[in-house]
């Protein structure tokens, strides 16, 4: 692995369950975490529908109190593990996609999430990372409910499935 292990969150109850994860993997390697999220247009709809536009200086401020918050929630998941967070605002697949290739990322690690009918059409943030990307991505199971997680712990998987279809990027 040559370069970090990018994260990419939304700051969700999942979240502590790819960070364990991605930092479980980070040690082992010897790599930081870039935790990536993305504030998505549709997050400033509120104040559009009022006609207010954000001006770069009220963008800025929502991606550093999105940046702390997410550093907040990451710390604990990580230990000691070192992670930085980055957090700008566009589309999430595009975003995370974006950042890993700029920082030649090792491996991107998302959630599985829940898409509905319409994600599957159209692609989830998850689902479009994994069409997507150039480096390999791990999709990381929803924790699962909590007399589960006292029966085993969710790091390291029992089980892992790998897509391969013969492409050289497989």
């Amino acid at each position: 692995m040559q370069g970090p292990i990018v994260v990419a969150t939304d700051g969700g109850p999942a979240a502590a369950n790819l960070l364990r994860a991605a930092a479980a993997l980070a040690r082992e390697a010897n790599q930081p975490i870039l935790i990536v999220g993305a504030v998505e247009d549709g997050e400033n709809a509120n104040a559009s529908a009022l006609g207010i536009e954000p001006d770069a200086d009220v963008r800025e401020e929502i991606e550093r109190l999105v940046r702390a918050d997410v550093a907040n929630m990451a710390r604990p998941a990580v230990g000691e593990t070192r992670f930085r967070v980055h957090v700008e605002a566009g589309r999430a697949s595009a975003v995370v996609r974006r950042i890993a290739s700029k920082h030649h990322a090792s491996l991107i690690v998302v959630g599985q999430g829940h898409p509905t009918a319409v994600d599957r059409l159209f692609g989830d943030a998850a689902l479009n990372i994994v069409r997507a990307a150039e480096q390999p991505v791990l999709v990381v199971p929803d924790d699962p409910s909590p007399t589960a997680t006292a029966k085993r712990a969710m790091w390291p998987p029992r089980r892992v499935i790998a897509g391969f279809d013969f492409s050289p990027t497989s």
